[in-house]
């Protein structure tokens, strides 16, 4: 195997993971956005710091999905709700 074949697939890795930390990202944010809401009213309805809801999202974006009850005051304070499935692999 050559290093450029080792490297070229590091880099689509890579490229693959920043692309799934976007997507999340933007899907969360986008929620708040459409809501017409900072990250601090998001906060205040949700009775937590600024801080705590820019971590929350952080975590989204990385795949570290926040505890179900955390994710539903989200959904709530930004006037969606969270829908859990079972899927088939």
């Amino acid at each position: 195997m050559h290093q450029d074949d080792e490297l070229d697939r590091a880099l689509m890795t890579l490229h693959r993971n920043t692309q799934i930390v976007i997507q999340r990202l933007m899907r969360i944010t986008e929620a708040r956005i459409t809501a017409g809401l900072t990250q601090a009213e998001v906060a205040e309805r949700m009775g937590i710091t600024e801080e705590d809801v820019v971590e929350i999202e952080k975590r989204w974006a990385r795949g570290d999905f926040p505890e179900i009850l955390v994710l539903k005051a989200y959904a709530r304070a930004v006037g969606k709700k969270i829908e859990v499935r079972l899927v088939d692999r």
